[in-house]
């Protein structure tokens, strides 16, 4: 790590301006999400804006993970976070120790026999009631003395939060993670070639195109702790593209690709950069060595092709992980139903639209008993809805209902490309590959590649007592049991008919 950033004078070249100042220390992950990295990077204006206009969108957004995970900052040691009560409409506010209401309830619309009001206030503290009282008071002068008042303990039920992601303050903050990690590791000399005024001007002035992607394609070698929560950067250096990319993954959930540099001619170092982090425990990890390649261009950095049924179904099935590890009674949990926006799935129901999207969105790991899959069987004919009249008879008339012809197009690369770099068996992967590198591109690769995918989530809802059955036709019935067996499920036997 090159030491001439951040050294002991407190004077120096900022690496956001370029200018020589008065330096103070900024942490390379926001100290506010549990970073402990620091050095003299920033001349106090740079941090100063950098905090307010793009750090504290990412800190708010993430603030749920802060207090669940107990993370305490010195800016903030009563951290918390806002819920909407579902039933009752009621704002809370989530801390470390538990739920509180924002704000008293208040019902004013009942009379006693002599006409003065009957308040009901439910208030936090006896200072809120008395605050609560007086103002009452002013508003409706005097009222009953038969006040009905209640402390603030009743357990919060069913509620919604909301955050978001991707912004282009949420972005600048992410980008300057990766920025900063860089700039402690290269001399300023390459650190400040015009190669990367296109980041510095994205992060210090807010200007230009964007650099910075949600990216759960090309960043599947950040994910191989999978029972951690951990901070990483990784910064990649394409000695044959000569670009440099940045690649910031938090919580262990989210991961986000950034462009630092184009065409970079004064590469400097053919060995990347990592640097993992525990929150929670406050501890690097060391001795990790880089497994990132070559993503093929700008647009798998800044624009990959993922479906948003893929980055939704990545990051709620990573969060239940996080919920159910590190929140204890589950008081939270609901908060992942917001982010799903939807709730969990009454009996009963029936869902239309694509399978995969549904799956990944509304139903709950190991909630499901039986499984009955009558997929299409890549027959190449065309299948029609044929009515009937009045009489019951078969009438000409006829509608195209779908056409069994697998094809590989975008969407089954994108699939492809899914199961190789996400959250899925090496097995399937191993086998995957296997049966593309056998057969080429072809239908029955599509074919195979959009079941694969499907299945997997299939034995993700599925108990651990339930049973799957899977309809095929002799074209595939060799194929797909094996893929079942040896990809997916591993453990159940199949038993075929003819």
């Amino acid at each position: 790590m090159d030491k001439s950033v951040g050294n002991r004078n407190s004077t120096g070249f900022c690496v956001g301006c370029k200018l020589n100042k008065e330096l103070t220390k900024e942490h390379v992950i926001p100290q506010a999400i549990g970073g402990k990295l620091q050095k003299l990077l920033l001349c106090k204006n740079c941090n100063s804006n950098l905090g307010q206009s793009a750090d504290s969108i990412l800190a708010e957004n993430f603030r749920m993970f802060c207090v669940c995970l107990k993370i305490k900052s010195n800016h903030d040691k009563s951290i918390s976070f806002k819920v909407q009560e579902t039933n009752t409409n009621t704002a809370y506010s989530i801390f470390q120790d538990g739920a509180h209401r924002t704000k008293p309830l208040i019902e004013v619309n009942k009379r006693d026999h002599n006409g003065l009001i009957m308040p009901s206030v439910i208030a936090r503290s006896d200072e809120e009631l008395s605050r609560t009282l007086n103002g009452l008071e002013k508003k409706y002068g005097p009222f009953s003395p038969g006040i009905q008042f209640e402390k603030d303990q009743r357990i919060l039920g069913e509620a919604e939060h909301e955050f978001s992601i991707g912004s282009r303050s949420f972005n600048r903050s992410v980008a300057k993670t990766a920025y900063t990690f860089l700039a402690l590791n290269i001399r300023h000399e390459l650190l400040f070639l015009e190669y990367l005024d296109p980041i510095r001007e994205f992060i210090f002035a807010d200007k230009g195109d964007n650099k910075v992607s949600l990216n759960y394609i090309h960043t599947g070698f950040m994910d191989n702790w999978h029972d951690e929560v951990l901070h990483i950067i990784y910064i990649h250096f394409d000695t044959e593209k000569r670009n440099i990319v940045g690649y910031v993954q938090y919580f262990g959930i989210f991961r986000f690709s950034v462009l630092l540099a184009e065409r970079f001619n004064n590469m400097p170092s053919p060995l990347d950069l990592m640097y993992v982090y525990n929150p929670i425990t406050r501890k690097e990890h060391t001795n990790i060595y880089p497994l990132c390649t070559d993503v093929n261009s700008i647009d798998d950095i800044l624009s990959p092709k993922q479906t948003n049924e893929l980055v939704i179904g990545t990051t709620i099935n990573k969060m239940k992980k996080f919920i159910k590890t590190y929140v204890s009674g589950g008081k939270v949990e609901p908060v992942i139903q917001a982010f799903a926006n939807g709730k969990e799935p009454p009996m009963n129901t029936l869902y239309y639209g694509d399978n995969l999207e549904i799956l990944r969105k509304y139903i709950a790991d190991e909630s499901v008993d039986l499984i009955y899959l009558d997929p299409p069987f890549n027959s190449k004919r065309a299948y029609n809805v044929i009515f009937q009249d009045k009489t019951g008879q078969d009438s000409a008339a006829q509608i195209q209902a779908f056409e069994d012809t697998w094809t590989w197009t975008d969407e089954t690369q994108s699939a492809f490309d899914d199961i190789m770099s996400g959250e899925y068996p090496a097995q399937l992967k191993h086998m995957m590959n296997s049966f593309r590198e056998f057969m080429g591109i072809n239908n029955l690769m599509a074919y195979l590649t959009m079941m694969a995918i499907r299945l997997v989530e299939l034995h993700r809802v599925l108990k651990k007592t339930g049973s799957i059955y899977l309809h095929c036709d002799p074209f595939c019935s060799t194929l797909s049991p094996f893929m079942i067996m040896f990809g997916i499920l591993n453990i159940y036997p199949i038993r075929q008919y003819t």
